[in-house]
């Protein structure tokens, strides 16, 4: 990762993927707008899968644009576009803004109550306007074989999106389904597997990174995989909301409501709703197809992941005992340490 790639994206929070040498496209993954990460470790692992697909040359980085909560306004003012004078019939808050190789601009802008990005009409402000709102654009430092860089042009901080947006920005919900489980919930196998991403797997919430979104995230994925909500507390609260996982680590069960994190998961299962809980199991998607029942060498490792995931438990409850020790004794001490801005 350049330097220029990797400040910017810790500076501003983003979530971000690598993508092929010297180009636009391809990402290195195919899920890229959802994978993507703003945590430092997930990102120095892609990027070290990136190089087994592309070993030679500077990777370029992109920022998935929704799952980071932006609009970017992408305007093409190379010669012969009209993006220049689209972009001067309205009045825009001034905001980070970055030059693209063909002399376009990328002005970034953070989603409000009123102005939310799900899709676009492409052009944004209809046809022949050059102007549009993708899902991903490449980040100051990535560089196209074809000649040139990005650039930070105007280091302003991230401005609101302004209000007009909402007009020319479609929704796109994906509308809510039916939430009768497609399987028995917390079976033990997949209490395993749960426990196994959340300890393994799972990204990182931190403060000021997108942290209260990947929380919801992190539980919606547990509703997933079949997981109730009162076990999702639970295991969230053992195996996630660590100082491995969490910086800093969530209240749970007292404090202000917005920082809580019963709070947050009850949220998770209320409005992410456009999956059916246990939908991203084996028995949902392949009901009682012998093929898939597990073998007995997966039945074996499934019980010694249990076995240590009990001595985790273990070692989490001490871990917790002693924060409940070092709150009771230390009340303004633990509250500084825990505090979310």
């Amino acid at each position: 990762m350049s330097n220029t790639a990797g400040h910017f994206i810790v500076e501003h929070g983003l979530r971000a993927f690598p993508i092929k040498p010297g180009a636009k496209a391809p990402p290195w993954a195919d899920n890229n707008l959802n994978l993507a990460s703003a945590d430092v470790p997930t990102l120095k692992r892609y990027q070290q899968e990136a190089r087994r697909r592309w070993p030679t040359g500077a990777l370029n980085w992109g920022v998935s644009v929704a799952l980071t909560g932006l609009i970017v306004i992408d305007s093409d003012e190379k010669p012969g576009k009209v993006g220049a004078a689209t972009m001067a019939r309205f009045i825009w808050p001034r905001t980070l803004t970055v030059r693209s190789p063909s002399g376009g601009r990328h002005l970034y802008y953070r989603q409000t109550n009123v102005v939310r990005f799900v899709t676009s009409k492409c052009p944004l402000f209809g046809e022949g306007s050059d102007v549009d709102a993708p899902g991903y654009v490449l980040l100051p430092g990535s560089v196209l074989d074809s000649g040139g860089e990005y650039v930070v042009i105007d280091d302003a901080p991230i401005a609101l999106a302004p209000d007009f947006l909402a007009e020319y920005l479609t929704r796109a919900e994906r509308s809510a389904v039916e939430q009768t489980p497609l399987i028995e919930l917390d079976q033990d196998a997949n209490v395993t597997r749960a426990i196994h991403h959340l300890r393994h797997e799972a990204e990182r919430s931190v403060e000021g990174r997108g942290g209260e979104k990947t929380l919801l995230l992190v539980a919606g994925h547990l509703k997933d995989m079949g997981i109730s909500r009162d076990m999702a507390h639970q295991l969230i609260a053992e195996h996630y909301n660590t100082p491995e996982h969490c910086d800093p680590l969530w209240n749970d069960g007292d404090g202000e409501t917005c920082d809580r994190l019963d709070v947050k998961i009850a949220n998770a299962y209320e409005y992410l709703k456009h999956r059916r809980p246990g939908a991203h199991t084996a028995e949902a998607e392949f009901g009682d197809d012998e093929e898939f029942a597990p073998t007995p060498k997966q039945e074996a490792e499934d019980a010694r992941i249990r076995e240590a995931n009990v001595k985790a438990q273990a070692r989490t409850a001490k871990v917790r005992d002693n924060l409940t020790a070092f709150r009771r004794k230390n009340p303004e001490a633990y509250a500084r340490r825990h505090r979310r801005r």
